[in-house]
């Protein structure tokens, strides 16, 4: 079993042996041996689907899978009182508790890993920075699958709006890296090409065109990108 770099704690093997009738009846007579605890083993089929990890995936005829919330959505009750309508929103959620991310198959042989990254610079009430990134995964036939998201408040102090589109691009950069390599791993996929994608023009010359700032202290992290982009880690910046 091989940890992954995204999570330590989830395991990864290609080994066929594993996970046969004869390793299953080892591993359940090992386990009452120690007196450990574990959940019943399932398998997800198109007539069984399967709660995981606080979402519900279901196995559609035509190979996509869904993952969406699992149903204690519909427990949620709302706050009457006016002062607190903000909580409200909640509503939403409870309506379409059904509601999820739908995952196509895609062909391996195409594979490239997308991130698109954005900020908003200081847009909060005490001046703080948003920032966001999306990881896709998508082919060439333009099929795609959300794969990790982020949406935060950034606790770093950003002086401009390159600053906080910068940090955005080295987030979306971190976690990318680390699903690009699990990604590799369980596929046994060579190379899995990663694009960066911004909306900042500033940002795209400093990476690609190796355009300067006068901001010293972004220095370290756009030499950081440029020393990925050299070494192919990053295949395309746009």
């Amino acid at each position: 079993m091989i940890p992954s770099t995204y999570d330590v704690c989830l395991l990864s093997v290609s080994n066929p042996k594993i996970g046969d009738d004869q390793f299953i009846k080892s591993e359940e007579r090992e386990l009452k041996k120690a007196s450990f605890t574990s959940n019943e083993r399932e398998q997800l089929t198109v007539e069984h689907p399967i709660d995981f990890n606080g979402g519900h995936i279901t196995l559609h005829a035509d190979s996509s899978i869904t993952l969406s919330q699992n149903a204690y959505d519909k427990t949620l009750k709302l706050i009457e009182d006016e002062p607190v309508d903000l909580l409200n929103s909640r509503g939403g959620q409870k309506l379409n508790y059904a509601k999820g991310l739908k995952f196509v198959k895609l062909d391996k042989n195409s594979l490239k890993l997308i991130v698109f990254t954005n900020s908003s610079f200081a847009n909060l009430k005490d001046f703080y920075s948003q920032i966001s990134y999306i990881c896709v995964l998508t082919d060439k036939y333009e099929n795609a699958n959300i794969v990790h998201w982020s949406f935060t408040c950034y606790k770093r102090v950003t002086r401009s709006v390159l600053a906080s589109e910068l940090y955005a691009i080295s987030e979306g950069f971190d976690m990318a890296s680390a699903l690009k390599a699990t990604i590799e791993q369980i596929m046994e996929i060579n190379v899995l090409p990663l694009v960066m994608a911004t909306d900042s023009k500033s940002l795209y010359d400093c990476v690609v065109k190796l355009n300067t700032t006068r901001e010293k202290r972004l220095i370290i992290d756009l030499m950081c990108l440029r020393q990925a982009y050299e070494r192919k880690e990053i295949s395309e910046v746009i």
